[in-house]
């Protein structure tokens, strides 16, 4: 198990006296091997040159925008095939974002949009912690501060690599990782898990793994959210999120982990749609369009010369607030690359031209920007080829090497932070006991700790399984009371993790009542956060504690494992 707990939790539990436990086993890092950077070969610089002069005006400001789509099966000539050829063939967009997918599906629908495109086209996609995170059949890895709570970086490196290796063999070029923000606010709604913890070192010396680990798979990789989103109780997929922090505090914990990303050759930096109060910007002005942000700070100041990319432009923060094109004007004019999932496409571009042919852009900025990203496409060999084939999707994907290290990582990050008598591992006295496992969640959620029942219930014969959710009625709590009153033990797995658009991990006001008149019984309770490692501390009676950081079925086997030892 390991032990490296966020320090806000461990300062907390220290004054509350609880215990602090965790066994590390030794990692070794591999040898990297790095992703080919600039000064790029005289080819890859001859493809560049020669392909920015043979774009027209038009041409230039369609390769700043990337669309989106789903890497699933779609019959030709249905509306959304004939949008994204459209996206290709008209607009001639840069490249393509994709949500989520099958792997074959991914490789044909690549391959049949590279063979429309004029100029090769990039893929990206959220990576955070792996390809199966989206992709289905890819290797699932633990969220970030699971693997920052293993302390161990090679876990880090070897989540790059292998989302790497796999990411390319189905097409994709880039990653949208790792996240770099400092998650220094417990009540953070967005970010939580998603980073590598709370201190500027830990965040740095773990992103910077990640990201030698992708450049060995040659994977492109993106550190986000710019100029840092950690800081904050607002999400800005629903409101415009105020960043309250001074300019030393900015550099001395926000911009360090970037720093440290620039150095390490990060490939690109998203922007955050976040206004910071007392920086000398435009007021009420997200970062995403500020040029003393993206220009003064992050080019001059920090001297980053990669590809800015800006956070999705559908985003509360933006379209509530400015009119697509005008937005996408001002993004440019700020400095940004590539303007991201832009809600009305061809609007946003022509509003850019327009912003050329009368004077407010200069070409000269349009080809700064179309030089990075042409750069950006020949690191990724797509000067050479963009074409990929399926016949090795079975050698790369989800190979039980790759699973393994991932089921290594996320048994060693699951964290034991209290363990009154005993509790954990579960002792065999109770294990032919009556035990209660109550299941709470923040949201409604199918199948709910499947994978956890169906690894507990073999070795204890007498669980009885019970779901506190926002679904559940008042009078259905009584019957899960019952169980806990007839049990010699009840574990708690705490469902309550940060999602777009849900603005925290709250749990329901009844679900919290049930949960503390649980807690308040004379039974033992085994307390555990399944998200959000916060929620433990609304909930101090519980005998035990452990985090295991998010509800995938990868990380309820480990915490299976964990219980019973």
């Amino acid at each position: 198990m390991g032990s490296q707990v966020p320090i806000k939790i461990f300062r907390y539990l220290v004054r509350c006296g609880v215990l602090v436990l965790g066994l590390h086993l030794a990692g070794c890092a591999t040898a990297t091997k790095n992703i080919k950077k600039e000064p790029a070969t005289l080819s890859e610089k001859q493809w560049v040159e020669t392909t920015l002069k043979g774009l027209s005006l038009r041409e230039k400001v369609g390769q700043m925008f990337f669309a989106s789509v789903t890497g699933i099966y779609y019959p030709k000539n249905t509306p959304a095939w004939q949008q994204m050829e459209r996206q290709v063939r008209d607009l001639g967009v840069g490249g393509f974002h994709i949500w989520r997918g099958e792997p074959y599906a991914v490789v044909a629908l690549i391959n049949h949009l590279q063979s429309l495109a004029k100029v090769p086209l990039l893929f990206e996609a959220d990576f955070e912690h792996g390809t199966g995170w989206r992709f289905a059949g890819g290797t699932d890895f633990p969220p970030a501060m699971a693997i920052a709570a293993t302390g161990d970086t090679s876990y880090a490196y070897e989540m790059g690599r292998i989302t790497g290796m796999e990411a390319r063999a189905m097409g994709l070029h880039m990653t949208f990782a790792p996240v770099v923000d400092v998650n220094s606010n417990p009540y953070n709604p967005i970010i939580n898990t998603r980073s590598f913890g709370e201190t500027t070192e830990q965040v740095s010396k773990f992103a910077t793994a990640f990201i030698r680990g992708a450049h060995a798979a040659e994977m492109l990789t993106t550190a986000k959210h710019f100029p840092g989103h950690g800081d904050t109780g607002m999400d800005s997929h629903l409101v415009l999120a105020t960043i309250d922090a001074d300019s030393s505090r900015l550099f001395a914990v926000e911009l360090k982990p970037f720093e440290a990303a620039i150095r390490s050759g990060v490939d690109a930096i998203m922007t955050a749609h976040i206004y910071l109060k007392h920086w000398p910007m435009q007021p009420y002005r997200p970062a995403t369009l500020s040029p003393e942000i993206l220009t003064g700070l992050l080019r001059n100041r920090l001297g980053f010369k990669g590809l800015i990319f800006t956070d999705a432009m559908g985003m509360f923060a933006i379209h509530h607030n400015f009119t697509e094109k005008y937005a996408a004007v001002a993004a440019v004019k700020a400095g940004a690359d590539v303007i991201l999932v832009s809600p009305r496409l061809r609007s946003s571009i022509d509003a850019v031209v327009q912003a050329v042919e009368r004077g407010e852009i200069s070409e000269a900025r349009i080809d700064q920007s179309v030089r990075r990203i042409l750069q950006a496409k020949a690191r990724a060999g797509l000067h050479a080829n963009k074409r990929v084939s399926a016949a090795k999707l079975p050698e790369k994907l989800g190979m039980p090497q790759s699973v393994k290290i991932a089921e290594t990582a996320a048994q060693k990050a699951i964290t034991l932070l209290r363990n009154r008598e005993g509790l954990v591992p579960i002792r065999p006295a109770f294990q032919d006991s009556a035990i209660a496992l109550v299941m709470v969640a923040d949201q409604p959620i199918p199948n709910l700790g499947q994978q956890l029942v169906g690894r507990l219930q073999p070795a204890l014969p007498r669980l009885t399984v019970d779901v506190l959710s926002s679904e559940t009625a008042e009078e259905s709590i009584a019957p899960v009371l019952k169980h806990v009153e007839n049990a010699s033990l009840v574990i708690m797995p705490v469902f309550a993790f940060v999602q777009a658009y849900r603005n925290g991990t709250q749990l329901s006001p009844h679900v919290a009542r049930a949960v503390q008149e649980i807690l308040s019984r004379e039974v033992p309770v085994i307390l555990v956060s399944m998200g959000s490692p916060y929620i433990l501390q609304n909930f101090q009676q519980a005998d035990a504690y452990l985090c295991a950081y998010g509800p995938t079925d990868l990380m309820q086997t480990a915490l299976a494992n964990a219980l019973l030892g």
